[in-house]
């Protein structure tokens, strides 16, 4: 039995792939102290002193943190007894926004670069994207799935020959709201992007759109906009955080639409913060009012549910946010397989070395294809049985979360030896 410490960064906002790294490690039987860098309840100045003295009691081996707000103190990082212990810092997002954001506080770089501090990121675009920009190494990582809270359940009675989406649409109110944050110029740019996307092939990738769209623009207001990078990052945040939910729902809609082209629909959506579309917005999305689409608000649903959705229906449909380059693949991958249910995916670089494409996960170049490919795919049930068996033992072998604890341990050590 090892010891270990986990940093949240923010009490009550663990996100789903901290709170399952913590469960899996407390199953392997390991001894596990949580920590929260900030709470919402109490003083936000950190008796520094205090807080290193309190991790390192129980003399961990490891500490994990999230990358993303996990190094918003690089004090910590910095102190000389943190500096003796191994830090492994979990990157499950694009480092774009947190980085470039932090970049100019007092030690954040040179937090992330130091040599007992291992970072994991889970797409190959943005691990070269932080070597080439700020000369941070980092290891490659995927997400992964609780084989004892998804597993394989009787299939359910209900919407049998419909294709299943579980995921969001953003809601044109949360959107707007983060319009109305922006300064005019870079307001001006957000009221571009929507029609800009939609006008690009599929899975192009938001941030290089708006680089595009900065670069049409006179002198003048180009010149505010890196004015506004070192003024105000935290405009330059919002923007790249309108364009990344813009990304995601031109992928998402693309695909939806097609699938009503071919197939019954059923779509799982919802969130506790209340930022998705609901039915009526969903079918104005989708320009329809056809009874083929069928809509259920899950946003009240404990997370520990989540499993029952992949139950429904006869083919389950992934598109991933565009700005995940060559990885960054989701939780909706892990979960499906998880469940034995045969899963219509986007090809991404990374995917095909953790899936066999055709054998495991059935897959289409973009929203060209995709319907055709999704009828196919219906009228073959052996095939969807034969692929949901295969992808289900591949999970079992190489994509739980121990498997993960597994690897990033073994990274570390090799690294510590090199």
């Amino acid at each position: 039995m090892s010891h270990y410490a986990v940093i949240c960064p923010i009490e009550g906002m663990e996100q789903m792939a901290q709170l399952q790294w913590i469960s899996v490690l407390r199953r392997l039987g390991h001894q596990v102290e949580v920590y929260n860098l900030f709470s919402p309840r109490a003083d936000p100045r950190i008796d520094l002193s205090g807080f290193v003295s309190k991790v390192v009691r129980n003399s961990p081996e490891i500490i994990f943190v999230e990358g993303a707000i996990g190094f918003s103190l690089p004090e910590f990082y910095l102190h000389p007894t943190i500096q003796q212990i191994t830090v492994a810092a979990f990157w499950f997002d694009d480092p774009w926004r947190p980085v470039c954001y932090r970049k100019n506080q007092k030690g954040y770089l040179d937090a992330l670069r130091l040599p007992n501090v291992s970072h994991f990121v889970w797409d190959g675009y943005w691990r070269k994207w932080l070597f080439t920009n700020h000369q941070v190494r980092s290891f490659p990582i995927h997400l992964a799935a609780d084989p004892d809270e998804f597993r394989p359940l009787p299939r359910s009675g209900e919407y049998p020959d419909h294709a299943v989406f579980i995921g969001t649409l953003v809601n044109l109110r949360h959107l707007e709201e983060l319009k109305r944050k922006l300064p005019p110029v870079l307001r001006h740019i957000a009221s571009l992007l929507p029609s800009a996307m939609e006008g690009a092939p599929y899975g192009t990738n938001p941030y290089d759109i708006l680089d595009g769209l900065i670069k049409t623009l006179p002198a003048k207001m180009i010149s505010a906009c890196e004015s506004l990078r070192e003024k105000e990052p935290d405009a330059v945040l919002n923007l790249h955080a309108f364009a990344s939910k813009i990304g995601k729902n031109e992928v998402r809609k693309r695909i939806l639409r097609e699938t009503l082209k071919v197939a019954p629909l059923l779509i799982f959506c919802g969130n506790f913060e209340r930022t998705h579309a609901g039915e009526k917005e969903i079918r104005a999305i989708l320009n329809t009012d056809s009874n083929r689409l069928i809509v259920r608000d899950t946003g009240d649903i404990n997370p520990s549910n989540l499993a029952s959705l992949y139950a429904y229906g006869k083919i389950h449909l992934q598109a991933t946010d565009p700005q995940s380059v060559e990885g960054g693949i989701p939780f909706r991958v892990f979960q499906t397989t998880a469940t034995r249910r045969p899963l219509l995916t986007d090809k991404k670089p990374e995917l095909a070395k953790c899936y066999s494409y055709g054998k495991e996960l059935l897959t289409f170049e973009s929203d060209r294809d995709f319907a055709d490919t999704l009828q196919a795919a219906m009228a073959d049930p052996e095939k969807l049985d034969d692929v949901a068996q295969n992808s289900y033992r591949r999970f079992l072998r190489d994509h739980t979360w121990e498997k993960r604890f597994e690897y990033v341990v073994k990274t570390i050590k090799t690294a510590v030896a090199a």
